[in-house]
């Protein structure tokens, strides 16, 4: 120590490793607080579980990437209560679910124990941190099924829509078409029109047959009066029987739409691909005990150089 200060650096070194048993023994004091009180009976603690998932399925429903997609549908508040509700986390963080507050303490209970975040590769991660691991790999498996439940609603709610506009445009087309049959039905009976094309064709023979033979003038004149009457009773017939067969094509293309609305509706689709399951890990997150007792240590290890400063610092005033 000099006269005019009350220690320099080389008297400081020599100072501390003159007290070097005491200060190494308030270091090991501190470190060992940090590891009784880092104990589960002071600090309860917590376990993580994770995956990681690939979204598939998703590109019919918006211009957005389906990484994007999949984060917006992850971040909805609809999950996050069925969460809640499933896990009793409002019980499980001691809060009164009737308390006006209790949603914002749970929002951030969330945001410190649900993390899901996007991929360098466009999948996402969904991590979980709980006080068992157990059941933080049960929340990491339903906030998984959660997001499909609420993309398949989505989805068949979609679907529904579709399968009435093509329910209803396939009735339609049969109401018409079932008219034009009935009236199709009534030319035929009315006129004699078994099969038309055949009739016609086979008057015509017999009218060419009879005009080579020489046959009389009035037979001649009686069957040329039948192709034409026939001619033109067939003409509306023919007209009918166009419309009937562009109709049942119109019909048939209705129906084939529904029964495929039909068919998606009824198909279960999965819009996540596991990278990376949720394990169970037993390993503890938090707290972590070997920081804590080093932190320990590095304080009771300042709280001696403190004590010796201050020891030295009052006996050379005194001196």
């Amino acid at each position: 120590m000099t006269g005019n200060s009350f220690i320099d650096n080389d008297d400081l070194v020599g100072l501390l490793w003159s007290w070097k048993s005491r200060l190494l023994g308030l270091a090991l004091l501190g470190g060992l607080l940090g590891a009784v009180f880092s104990a589960p009976y002071f600090i309860p603690p917590l376990y993580s579980s994770s995956a990681v998932v690939y979204p598939i399925n998703l590109q019919s429903f918006s211009e957005e990437s389906p990484t994007k997609q999949m984060l917006q549908f992850f971040d909805s508040d609809d999950l996050k209560l069925r969460l809640a509700k499933d896990f009793d986390l409002y019980q499980a963080t001691r809060l009164d679910s009737g308390d006006p507050g209790a949603r914002r303490e749970l929002g951030r209970y969330l945001a410190q124990n649900l993390r899901i975040e996007p991929t360098e590769y466009l999948s996402v991660e969904v991590w979980v941190r709980d006080g068992s691991a157990a059941r933080a790999r049960a929340m990491v498996d339903s906030v998984l099924s959660y997001f499909n439940q609420q993309l398949e609603q989505f989805r068949r709610s979609q679907l529904r829509q579709m399968v009435e506009q093509s329910r209803v445009q396939m009735l339609a087309r049969r109401a018409e078409l079932d008219s034009l049959q009935k009236l199709h039905d009534q030319l035929r009976v009315e006129n004699g029109l078994l099969n038309y094309d055949i009739q016609v064709e086979r008057l015509t023979e017999g009218y060419a047959n009879l005009l080579s033979s020489g046959a009389p003038a009035a037979r001649v004149e009686q069957l040329e009066k039948q192709v034409l009457e026939l001619r033109a009773k067939g003409g509306q017939f023919l007209e009918v029987d166009a419309r009937m067969r562009s109709l049942l094509g119109l019909w048939l293309e209705a129906k084939a739409s529904h029964d495929k609305n039909m068919a998606e509706l009824n198909r279960q689709v999965k819009f996540y691909q596991v990278v990376s399951s949720p394990s169970l890990n037993p390993l503890k997150v938090y707290p972590t005990r070997w920081l804590l007792s080093v932190l320990g240590a590095f304080c009771g290890l300042a709280f001696g150089v403190l004590l010796v400063l201050w020891m030295e610092r009052k006996r050379w005033k005194q001196a």
